[in-house]
């Protein structure tokens, strides 16, 4: 009887072990033969997300099988590339819904998905296309008044720019609604790198305070076929470069009068007078390019009257400057201006010497020149900033495309 207890123990013991073994099989056979073998090159993300972890628990569950030694090194060397094509894939999706409704955008989820695409594909075909888009974006935020994203909006404009002049290929020069090449603009490369300028001369110049390194992208900006050029804020930023050195200059000249006003020794005095002179004319050179920005702005301006009218007052006080006062004439002026070629704002402002103008021994014509303070009884009307990048909101969110 007991030997025949023993034997039947024996059996059961022997069948439970198969049962465990072949279940073991069985389970190893599905994650291997059902879940990985049929999507690990799959380009659906579910299918290419159910290979990877059914992979991981192959590998885990599996190893110390000796019948699944081969298929478990084969897994082992699958899963580093499926998980980055994995990783690139959702960060392209994520990337694409972040940025396809121009008017709705996802700025957060554009730039983290669009950093990861260009990290885990620097040499990717469509990375211009992406730089370009994240840039637009940026630029959109940045004229809302938005600062988070403006280090990378930079980065990546900057980025596109070097590719664009290395004439990195592109189709469409942008994705989804931020597309460069239009029916408007079909040279793709010219507009983006109009807009590319822009975004990086906007930037500085507007929401880091770097107008010097600013206004040499500004200009450049307008030298392509675009519609950049019919932006009233590159004109006006140019303008105010030039104001900070001709408020400087009048400062300057103030305290040379003061002086004059001041000094009993004749000799100096002279050499005083002369020194204003000189300011003066400085100042009336940069009077007339001051003239010439403002002039285009307006000219760009639309509808927008009070802005216009703004700019018009401005450019009538500076008249009166390189003019000695002059007061007739300067809607003439102005057309004779803008009729020309815009000066390089990065060349030297060159004096303006008019031997009527510098006899009279007057010092301070017709008194204070300073553009950002009272001129005689009149006020100079600033050009308000917020109104002007509300207005330039507006203007760029309403463009489907980069036209």
């Amino acid at each position: 009887m007991k030997k025949f207890l023993f034997k039947f123990i024996s059996i059961c013991l022997t069948a439970l072990f198969s049962t465990l073994v072949f279940a073991q099989e069985s389970e190893c056979d599905k994650l291997y033969n059902e879940d990985f073998v049929p999507n690990y090159r799959s380009r659906e993300l579910q299918k290419l997300k159910l290979a990877i972890d059914s992979g991981k628990q192959f590998v885990e569950k599996c190893s110390n099988e000796e019948a699944y030694k081969e298929p478990i090194e084969f897994v082992k060397k699958q899963l580093p590339r499926m998980e980055r094509n994995y990783k690139f894939s959702l960060a392209v999706n994520t990337f694409d819904d972040a940025v396809k409704d121009a008017k709705n955008p996802k700025p957060d989820a554009a730039f983290a998905s669009g950093k990861e695409i260009l990290t885990l594909e620097p040499n990717f075909p469509q990375a211009l296309d992406i730089m370009l888009t994240l840039a637009s974006v940026g630029l959109d935020q940045a004229l809302s008044g938005n600062k988070k994203y403006i280090e990378e909006t930079l980065r990546y404009a900057k980025e596109a720019v070097q590719k664009l002049e290395a004439n990195a290929p592109s189709k469409d020069y942008g994705l989804w609604s931020y597309v460069y090449k239009t029916k408007e603009f079909p040279d793709g490369k010219s507009n983006a790198l109009a807009w590319m300028n822009y975004t990086i001369g906007y930037i500085m110049f507007y929401h880091q305070g770097l107008k010097k390194e600013a206004v040499p992208y500004l200009f450049r900006a307008l030298q392509y076929n675009s519609n950049v050029k019919k932006r009233p804020e590159i004109y006006e930023a140019i303008g105010d470069f030039y104001k900070e050195e001709y408020n400087r200059l009048d400062d300057e000249r103030t305290e040379t009068a003061k002086k004059i006003q001041e000094e009993t020794n004749e000799e100096v005095k002279k050499q005083l007078f002369e020194k204003a002179k000189e300011i003066l004319a400085l100042q009336k050179g940069y009077a007339e390019r001051m003239i010439d920005a403002y002039a285009r702005a307006r000219e760009n301006a639309g509808n927008d009257q009070r802005y216009k009218e703004s700019l018009y007052e401005t450019i009538k006080i500076l008249y009166s400057v390189r003019f000695d006062g002059k007061k007739e004439g300067v809607d003439q002026y102005i057309t004779s201006l803008i009729s020309k070629p815009m000066p390089d704002p990065t060349s030297p402002v060159m004096p303006i010497v008019e031997p009527a103008s510098t006899t009279s021994g007057e010092l301070n014509p017709p008194v204070s020149t300073t553009t950002n303070g009272a001129i005689a009884e009149e006020k100079v009307v600033e050009n308000n900033p917020p109104t002007k990048q509300q207005k330039a909101t507006k203007a760029f969110s309403k463009r489907k495309k980069r036209t």
